[in-house]
């Protein structure tokens, strides 16, 4: 059988704006699994089915990014939008490799105000970590996911999760 696996590569560079405005690049991204609410059922012992309609908190980190311009640029008590770009090398099926470029999109609030390192002849540092209400990531411009609280919107691979609940509301 053929190989028709694309193998992920080293991520070449990345920015991050907030609320449209450049605030990082080569900044460190640490964005949230999706994890479903689960209920324990009682099958050949405890089965504990995801209910993938039902999604717990998420939350994003940001590390090396300038404090000064992440606070000058944050919404202090409201929701903000973050946009993260990212190019990254893949290894194609023939063996060659190719340069993609991966786009995240987020809504939330700063879920703290960052302690600050400060160390002589070292830059400071901050870990920025953000509550999401949206969270949506497209590869190559296609969308490999997508889910928005406040829209009601919950789409993984095209494929609408909530589509058997939403006909009832």
């Amino acid at each position: 059988m053929a190989n028709t696996t694309y193998i992920g590569g080293a991520v070449i560079a990345d920015t991050v704006y907030l609320n449209g405005v450049l605030v990082g690049r080569d900044v460190e991204i640490t964005l949230p699994a999706v994890e479903y609410a689960t209920i324990d059922l009682a099958v050949m012992g405890t089965y504990s089915k995801p209910i993938p309609q039902l999604i717990e908190h998420m939350e994003a980190g940001f590390g090396k990014i300038d404090p000064g311009l992440w606070c000058e640029n944050v919404n202090g008590a409201g929701e903000n939008n973050i946009e993260c770009r990212w190019a990254q090398d893949i290894t194609t099926p023939n063996g060659g490799t190719r340069t993609i470029g991966l786009k995240a999109f987020l809504r939330g609030e700063s879920a703290n105000i960052p302690e600050l390192g400060v160390v002589v002849g070292e830059s400071t540092e901050a870990q920025n970590n953000v509550g999401l209400s949206k969270y949506a990531v497209f590869r190559d411009g296609k969308e490999l996911f997508y889910i928005d609280r406040w829209a009601g919107v919950n789409r993984v691979g095209g494929k609408d999760l909530n589509a058997a609940i939403n006909q009832f509301l």
